[in-house]
């Protein structure tokens, strides 16, 4: 098929806080940049010969070519993944918990609480297929990946606690 790997550059830069004033609470940051090219990718068969024609020689080992009567013509086309795609998503993760005894509260009361916040800010998922315009899937609610701008959860568990 002539695939080749796909390539990614990645970038991560995060940052912990645990303050000592503040026992049992812990945040995070992370930033992340993924920029991958020539990811693995497929086009129908008339998207093939269509793109090998317009110059986009990659998909031209998705056909196979013969003389026909004295004519060089495609006698067969392949449905084959190419390496065609490029990919760019960058974000940043956001986490906080907060875990607390309840006998540290009050005495007279047992196990624990916790609470933890997740949360994602994407602000670019940009796809280039060479075929299709260049398109950021952040915040767009139809059609594709339907990706918001913010994404987040939040849970509170109770650890043996008795009422």
């Amino acid at each position: 098929l002539g695939l080749k790997p796909e390539v990614a550059d990645t970038t991560g830069l995060g940052v912990v806080l645990q303050p000592t004033f503040f026992p049992g609470f812990s945040a995070s940051i992370d930033y992340y940049n993924i920029d991958i090219s020539g990811a693995i990718g497929t086009v129908g068969t008339q998207q093939t010969i269509d793109n090998c024609y317009s110059g986009n020689t990659v998909f031209c080992s998705g056909l196979q070519r013969d003389v026909v009567n004295g004519v060089l013509s495609i006698t067969k086309v392949f449905s084959q993944p190419f390496n065609f795609v490029n990919e760019l998503d960058r974000g940043i993760d956001f986490e906080a918990s907060y875990r607390v005894n309840l006998a540290d509260i009050n005495d007279s009361m047992n196990g624990g609480l916790s609470l933890r916040f997740l949360a994602t800010h994407f602000l670019k998922n940009r796809v280039a297929n060479g075929i299709n315009k260049p398109t950021d899937q952040v915040g767009q609610l139809s059609g594709g990946v339907n990706l918001p701008n913010w994404k987040w959860t939040a849970t509170l568990k109770n650890r043996g606690l008795r009422l």
